[in-house]
């Protein structure tokens, strides 16, 4: 499912009408974070020298369980809103820390592209 973006305060969901007449459900969740568990085991390594070596296998095996659990739900919600932080690698803090985010960045999107339903992201 394509990640959507909101346009004049409306979002558009593949697939629906533009107003749902029905009762529905949609999922809330946040701070799937992938690097944080890496980071953490080693008290905050942000500035370390191996954080190109940082993991965020543990963050990609949640969030891949979390993915399969949403897609088996009967009857489907609607859409999955994610808030919080999704990468911990920060923009712009280092040249490292840009390559690690984008790296979090290709894993996050190829985990939950497999979701079944629309994903929204809330980003500022």
């Amino acid at each position: 499912m394509p990640l959507l973006k909101a346009s004049n305060n409306t979002l558009s969901l593949p697939g629906t009408s533009q107003q749902w007449k029905d009762s529905f459900s949609f999922i809330q969740a946040a701070d799937c974070q992938f690097g944080m568990d890496w980071v953490y085991q080693r008290n905050w390594g942000y500035d370390r020298a191996d954080y190109n070596e940082s993991d965020w296998s543990s963050e990609i095996k949640w969030s891949s369980s979390f993915v399969d659990t949403v897609n088996k739900m009967d009857p489907p919600p609607k859409f999955l809103i994610m808030c919080g932080d999704m990468l911990d690698a920060w923009p712009g803090k280092s040249e490292m820390s840009l390559e690690v985010r984008n790296a979090q960045y290709k894993d996050f999107i190829k985990v939950f592209d497999s979701l079944n339903i629309p994903l929204v992201l809330c980003l500022w």
